[in-house]
């Protein structure tokens, strides 16, 4: 993790930030801009490392507030034509009805919901082009290929998203969420091989078991051409049952249009995962998100906060959304560096 900031610090120094854009850009970076930037980047940092040694009660906040600096910074630098002056200073979500949702108790948070608008948010999907870079196997295994695939969809998303939606499609919870819900993640742990004219994925089985065959055809939206297998053992994993399907794509586009959205978790670990409203929506964007979620949840409810983590009744989301506040401490910074360096 220090690591992962030794590489963002690169961003507090106005001459190399200079040096990116103009590596970027090819053009040059005026000292107004530049000094807004690592402004912005110097500001998420400080409020990574408060919120590291913060107490519980409050953590979640700092954590989105470093959130949401380290995207503006991020906004400006991948933006030629974007100050500060001119970001929208909403954070680009809104909730709604929270209320309404909370005067049943805290088993309830995770129907919470927010909407998108402009802001912050749909900035940060513009210029990253809700980019997803990830990693499969070849058909010369064990060699894997790196994959980056933009879909800037943004117009189609809907505008009430649950948190529990938000959450079953980040890799690391998908076990956590499991055992919370007792249903399936929306991201399914995978083996993705890919060929020179098609991939082929296998979902592996779960603490719930195989999916139904027809669930995953429905949420994928698959064709009804393609045809899924069970199979009680994996040529790459002895004893690993699955279900498996291949899709052809030639082509990074026809990649792009078929293959279900793929990430991969902090460990490479592969997954397949469902989108949301018919919207694949990044890692960077999918954590941006939760963060929002528990930092306007600690904010503006902190009585309901408190009752969640001192084990009061109802209070069976607080594991899940413990470990999603980790998600977000180590693998956001990342994620913004890897869309900076790109």
């Amino acid at each position: 993790m220090d690591d992962i900031w030794s590489k963002i610090s690169l961003f507090e120094s106005k001459d190399l930030v200079k040096k990116f854009y103009k590596n970027k850009h090819d053009r040059e970076l005026n000292s107004g801009k530049a000094e807004e930037i690592v402004s912005s980047i110097s500001q998420g940092k400080e409020y990574f490392n408060s919120a590291k040694d913060a107490n519980e009660i409050v953590a979640p906040l700092l954590f989105y507030y470093g959130v949401l600096s380290l995207s503006r910074g991020a906004i400006l630098f991948l933006d030629p034509f974007l100050r500060a002056t001119s970001l929208k200073p909403s954070h680009g979500l809104e909730t709604t009805s929270w209320n309404n949702v909370l005067c049943q108790g805290i088993s309830r948070i995770p129907d919470l919901k927010v909407k998108i608008n402009n802001g912050t948010f749909l900035e940060l999907w513009e210029v990253t082009k809700n980019t997803e870079i990830f990693s499969v196997f070849t058909n010369i295994y064990p060699n894997r290929m790196d994959i980056s695939i933009s879909r800037n969809e943004d117009d189609n998303i809907g505008n009430n998203i649950a948190f529990k939606e938000v959450l079953s499609r980040i890799p690391e919870l998908s076990r956590i969420f499991e055992q919370t819900f007792d249903d399936y993640s929306k991201c399914y742990k995978s083996i993705a091989k890919k060929h020179s004219r098609y991939i082929k994925i296998s979902i592996l089985e779960s603490g719930l078991g195989l999916p139904d065959k027809d669930l995953i055809k429905e949420e994928f939206k698959l064709p009804n051409d393609i045809d899924i297998e069970e199979k009680d053992d994996h040529d790459l994993i002895r004893g690993a049952k699955n279900i498996s399907f291949s899709i052809p794509c030639s082509s990074l586009e026809e990649f792009k249009e078929r293959v279900p959205l793929i990430k991969n978790d902090n460990e490479q670990n592969i997954y397949i995962v469902t989108p949301i409203d018919n919207v694949k929506v990044s890692s960077l964007l999918n954590i941006y998100l939760t963060s929002f979620f528990l930092g306007m949840f600690v904010r503006y409810y902190p009585t309901h906060w408190m009752k969640l983590i001192t084990n009061s009744n109802g209070d069976f989301s607080y594991p899940i959304l413990k470990k999603s506040i980790s998600v977000i401490e180590h693998k956001f910074p990342r994620l913004i560096f890897e869309k900076l360096e790109h």
